[in-house]
């Protein structure tokens, strides 16, 4: 399980951080064997203390690679919707 922080313009998901402006919390737990991405917590606003660990970290790095986690314009749980849509299209990558 690891953390990352995405990009967002909806001021009620998101707290100002070091990295960008606005940024909400992602939390997703991913299988080390497989690679799998099994679950996508609700965003949070801003940085939370979590685990780091290489395969997750390489894992989120691949998601973000979707032109809509880079600055995502989702208002309320649509980042949540939009981070399990990255997740599964991921999964469908990684199994093909």
């Amino acid at each position: 399980m690891d953390g990352t922080l995405i990009p967002v313009r909806d001021r009620s998901v998101a707290a100002s951080s070091r990295n960008y402006r606005l940024s909400a919390n992602v939390q997703v737990i991913v299988d080390t064997d497989t690679r799998l991405v099994i679950a996508a917590a609700r965003p949070v606003p801003g940085t939370t203390a979590d685990e780091v660990r290489a395969r997750v970290e390489h894992v989120i790095g691949r998601m973000k690679n979707y032109k809509m986690l880079r600055d995502c314009r989702q208002r309320g749980d649509g980042l949540h919707h939009a981070v399990q849509a990255v997740a599964h299209m991921y999964n469908l990558a990684l199994a093909s």
